[in-house]
């Protein structure tokens, strides 16, 4: 059985959107890290891997092991968000960024589906065709996703191209809507 906290859970996880700044949260890659990413994608590369093929025996380097346990550190037991930037988008392909930040997720866990026709990395575009009805799924289309939950442990999300209009996230933390629940539902 599940449990339910009858109580406040007080943890770092139970943040509010004004209790920091995106500075905060955010971890910039650094030039020695971009040179690590793009030695592992040289590896996997002339290896032959795919990106499910991809796993933690292939992504280990000395300048990104310690910098990424310290972010899965704050996602399992601090904050829960935190935000990378300096990927190289710009200067490979997609499928080449795709490869990259898989690596980093590979620090973290092991790659599952995301969807039923088996996605382990869903691509946000609107792939609507033209004169036709968007599609059901909401990552395909132009429709602005509400607040919802993806199944996954951990989730990551990456830019590659930014759209010309749009493209906002938005995070809510779980445990700060406990929290709020029991403070203002009767028990």
């Amino acid at each position: 059985m599940t449990p339910q906290y009858q109580e406040q859970i007080p943890a770092p996880m139970a943040w509010r959107g004004g209790d920091f700044t995106k500075e905060q949260i955010a971890f910039d890659l650094t030039a020695s890290q971009v040179a690590a990413l793009e030695e592992i994608l040289g590896r996997v590369e002339r290896a032959g891997l795919s990106m499910r093929e991809i796993g933690p025996e292939h992504v280990r380097h000395p300048a990104l092991d310690a910098p990424l346990a310290g972010i899965f550190n704050e996602i399992q037991h601090g904050r829960g968000i935190t935000i990378v930037r300096g990927f190289p988008v710009t200067r490979f392909s997609v499928e080449q960024i795709s490869k990259m930040f898989w690596a980093v997720g590979a620090h973290f866990g092991r790659g599952v589906s995301q969807s039923a026709l088996g996605d382990v990395l869903g691509h946000v575009r609107d792939e609507t065709p033209p004169g036709q009805a968007e599609s059901a799924r909401g990552y395909l289309s132009r429709r602005e996703l509400q607040l919802h939950t993806d199944l996954g442990q951990i989730v990551g999300l990456m830019c590659v191209r930014q759209s010309r209009t749009g493209g906002f996230s938005q995070y809510a933390s779980g445990l700060a809507i406990h929290n709020e629940l029991w403070r203002v539902v009767p028990t």
